[in-house]
């Protein structure tokens, strides 16, 4: 192999390597979201439905205003993206220990050997994705002309979570 191929082999790993370390950073970020909603339900109702929603998917109750509701519920992580992230990692630092025993082979027994440090990947995906997940339901006066047995709420949570209680309130 000559040695600009090698060269140019090298940066496009390191390139999907520092692509991979941002992936797995991702993993854990926050993604909360707002989103406002009507509902053809009187309110009185609407909130005693959410909050039997929301009990069945282990959320509790930590404030109850009048106009504001917040639910509290533990997340847990995923078996199956720990063990996707850390076979991911594991890939990736393959292939840079192999390019890189290439360009200096020497050190090819120290650079292969950066696959240990792959589940290091898997433990920050634990322990960062196990937090406390906040779901706050708002509801308002809307300046809409809506229909009298209609209620206006702000759901701000997760996007996933959002997405859940949109698919189950069929909206």
């Amino acid at each position: 192999m000559n040695n600009f191929s090698l060269i140019s082999t090298f940066f496009l790993t390191l390139l999907l390597t520092i692509g991979l370390f941002f992936f797995i950073r991702a993993s854990v970020k926050e993604r909360t979201e707002k989103e406002k909603l009507i509902l053809q339900v009187s309110r009185v109702l609407l909130i005693k439905q959410i909050k039997n929603y929301f009990e069945k998917r282990s959320y509790q109750v930590t404030s109850n205003q009048e106009n504001k509701i917040v639910f509290e519920g533990t997340v847990r992580p995923s078996w199956f993206l720990a063990i996707f992230l850390s076979i991911l990692s594991l890939t990736g630092l393959l292939c840079l220990g192999l390019i890189l025993s290439f360009l200096y082979q020497p050190l090819t027994p120290m650079f292969l050997s950066l696959g240990i440090l792959s589940p290091i990947t898997g433990l920050f995906y634990w322990r960062k994705a196990c937090k406390i997940e906040t779901v706050s339901v708002s509801f308002e006066h809307s300046t809409e002309k809506i229909e009298d047995n209609s209620t206006c709420c702000i759901l701000t949570g997760h996007r996933d979570e959002i997405a859940q209680f949109k698919k189950a309130f069929s909206l």
